[in-house]
């Protein structure tokens, strides 16, 4: 019970509603930011990484066409990004960051339904949770087809 009391010892489902859904707010505010922000540093980290393991494609007019069409090849499935980023190549890296930077959106609704189960309303929880579910399930078929 005491993990559901705030700092001024009230309980959660005391405060203004107002209060909660600011809270709320930040607390998604903040994951979004730390989620796109680490996006963008392995999306960073994946271009260094190329043009670390690749040089010439820094100054040579001739190595322009290898870096359109892949010189580490092109990746076509997820075991392909989880081998590249095990070798360290910079392509799979950057994919690797693309792939998170596309699960923002779910993993704010996971923190969504989590958070509402914590402040125990339970319409809003099944909500986010209906909507987690049928993001998943559109992932899975698209992997699949």
């Amino acid at each position: 019970m005491n993990s559901m009391k705030n700092q001024t010892g009230r309980c959660e489902a005391d405060r203004p509603l107002a209060d909660r859904m600011e809270s709320l707010e930040e607390l998604i505010s903040v994951v979004l930011r730390i989620s796109v922000i680490t996006a963008l540093i392995v999306i960073v980290a994946g271009v260094v990484v190329s043009f670390v393991r690749h040089p010439d494609w820094i100054g040579s007019g001739n190595a322009l066409p290898a870096l359109k069409t892949g010189a580490e090849g092109r990746i076509h499935s997820l075991s392909q990004v989880g081998t590249g980023l095990r070798d360290y190549r910079g392509r799979s890296i950057i994919m690797g960051g693309l792939l998170f930077l596309i699960m923002v959106p779910v993993i704010r609704v996971a923190v969504s339904a989590i958070i509402f189960f914590r402040q125990r309303d339970w319409i809003y929880t099944i909500l986010t949770s209906a909507v987690l579910l049928g993001l998943i399930i559109s992932f899975l078929l698209g992997a699949t087809g």
